[in-house]
């Protein structure tokens, strides 16, 4: 299960806002299950909007970089329904591309909480690190004034990872966008379309909307436009295409023996 949202961090009279991660695993063991919980931090410099940009970027920099949808079948995210950040059709859009370009057979459930749901776990891991970052200041005498510091100081947490935000250059324009966003709660993310339900529990879908091709290309040419995931994603990019290609060319030979 992923958990997402975002908290300001206010350090030496800057606010710079922080797009917290928290990503909950459950692995089988003899007895029982293991719970394993695992926070990350994408932290930007100060003046920078916390939008789609930014969770476009940061969002595959995780995917990719700390591999965390490798060899899970099914993940269930979270978020609140900030029309600026994820309850958007380009939100939605992205975790399709991603789906597709780091793990096309996983199932992702992607639940909206409703309004005035109160505090979820990024809300705690938000308060530990306002926590942890007064301490460290107050106990080493020294004022936090980069990204660098507080990053390097959250990283001393448990169970914690931090890190630059990678914010794209450009927010994707979408072309085909869901009408009426705000009544459904819970999409299934599928291959270039996605199922649509009223409310956060599984039943008969509304309906099934598709992606426009030119809006999941959008999706890419954003994420590129970023210096830090373009050399990660153009290997990634290439060798879809090749996949594609391969099975594309295999329907035809098969066509012709035929």
């Amino acid at each position: 299960m992923i958990v997402l949202d975002f908290s300001q961090l206010q350090v030496q009279q800057t606010f710079r806002q922080d797009l917290i991660i928290c990503i909950y695993r459950n692995y089988g063991t003899v007895d029982n299950q293991m719970q394993i919980l695992k926070t990350y931090h994408y932290v930007a410099p100060p003046n920078v909007s916390a939008d789609i940009k930014f969770v476009i970027g940061s969002l595959s920099h995780l995917l990719t970089h700390y591999n965390v949808l490798n060899e899970i079948k099914k993940v269930y995210i979270w978020t609140d329904g900030c029309a600026r950040q994820f309850k958007l059709t380009t939100n939605l859009a992205m975790w399709a591309y991603l789906r597709r370009m780091v793990n096309p057979a996983i199932e992702i459930i992607y639940n909206f909480f409703g309004s005035y749901h109160g505090f979820n776990i990024c809300d705690a891991s938000a308060a530990n690190a306002k926590r942890k970052l007064n301490q460290e200041q107050r106990n080493s005498g020294v004022a936090f004034r980069t990204n660098t510091q507080i990053i390097d100081c959250l990283k001393t947490m448990v169970n914690t990872d931090a890190t630059h935000s990678l914010i794209t250059s450009t927010k994707p324009e979408m072309c085909h966008k869901l009408v009426g966003i705000k009544s459904y709660h819970m999409f299934k993310i599928l291959d270039t379309s996605m199922k649509v339900y009223s409310h956060s529990q599984q039943g008969f879908p509304e309906f099934e909307f598709v992606f426009n091709t030119r809006d999941l290309r959008s999706i890419e040419d954003s994420i590129l436009t970023n210096p830090t995931l373009k050399p990660i994603f153009e290997p990634i990019i290439s060798e879809r295409n090749q996949v594609r290609d391969l099975g594309a060319f295999s329907l035809a030979q098969h066509a012709q023996i035929e």
